[in-house]
């Protein structure tokens, strides 16, 4: 099945500080896929994906986060670096990590144009969770990015606590969401 061009919007919301979206795709390859994101202006993203099973199948289930840089992917997560800034994407779930290679999809092209900066390729962080799946299983990607100083970036933490929540370790204190 063909990946649909767009997601819907099933809310937004800005509460100053924070702000929170949720946005789907449904009744894709037997899945109903959401996605939901915590961004805590000035400290990080929560990116939570659920995935819905609606039938009983064999599953290759992936979340792909693709950036441009110099890359390390490690045991606490892929941590990319531009122009001495950091970032990094910690994940808390039991899914196997990757890191791949994309090319440029036009020969000769840059992938990003006249992004200035970082060169291409385009190295994506491939989660993957392969299972058996009957309907109303569910499977979730819970991942943290953060960006700044990399002595700032290696502070943060996340750890899954239940099937829908985990704790974050912040340079301020922890929090739970969920």
């Amino acid at each position: 099945q063909e990946i649909p061009s767009l997601a819907g919007m099933k809310w937004a919301e800005d509460f100053g500080d924070r702000a929170f979206t949720r946005t789907h795709v449904s009744d894709y390859n037997g899945t109903d896929w959401e996605r939901d994101i915590l961004w805590m202006k000035g400290s990080c993203l929560i990116v939570v994906d659920t995935v819905a099973l609606k039938r009983e199948a064999d599953y290759d289930v992936r979340c792909l986060w693709r950036t441009l840089g110099g890359v390390e992917l490690n045991d606490e997560g892929l941590r990319v670096q531009q122009e001495g800034v950091f970032f990094r994407i910690c994940n808390a779930d039991d899914s196997v990590k990757t890191l791949e290679t994309e090319h440029s999809r036009i020969a000769d092209q840059p992938a990003y144009g006249a992004y200035p900066h970082a060169d291409d390729p385009i190295r994506i962080l491939k989660q993957r969770k392969e299972l058996h799946g009957k309907p109303g299983e569910v499977v979730r990607y819970f991942n943290l990015m953060v960006a700044g100083e990399a002595s700032d970036v290696d502070l943060w933490r996340i750890q899954r606590i239940s099937e829908d929540a985990v704790r974050v370790t912040a340079p301020d204190g922890p929090f739970v969401f969920g």
